[in-house]
């Protein structure tokens, strides 16, 4: 048996475009981690590979991140990628809360 909301049409067709909205981003945060996750192991299998042929001190020890960087975030500094990782954090609380629009500066 199958669950979810879009299986069967009457939810959807009952439902105003924000819950839409919310089904959809829930969706596809869900796919995202599943991907993420996969990344994550393929990444670690790989950088334990290359770490078992280490051979001095100062050889790089390679993890998952290495193989699966973010594309949106490899011209970015450490300091950028924490800020943005705050500020994407800070939006989805306020959306959780039901927030203001976020481009009139007033939260």
């Amino acid at each position: 048996m199958r669950s979810g909301a879009f299986h069967d049409p009457a939810v959807v067709y009952r439902s105003t475009t924000a819950e839409i909205a919310a089904i959809v981003s829930a969706y596809y945060d869900r796919i995202n981690g599943e991907q993420r996750a996969e990344n994550m192991r393929a990444g670690t299998i790989a950088g334990m590979i290359l770490n078992q042929h280490r051979r001095k001190k100062t050889d790089k020890w390679w993890t998952w991140e290495d193989f699966f960087a973010d594309p949106t975030q490899e011209h970015m500094t450490d300091e950028e990628r924490r800020e943005a990782k705050i500020e994407e954090e800070a939006r989805k609380i306020m959306q959780l809360f039901g927030g203001g629009n976020q481009n009139d500066g007033n939260g």
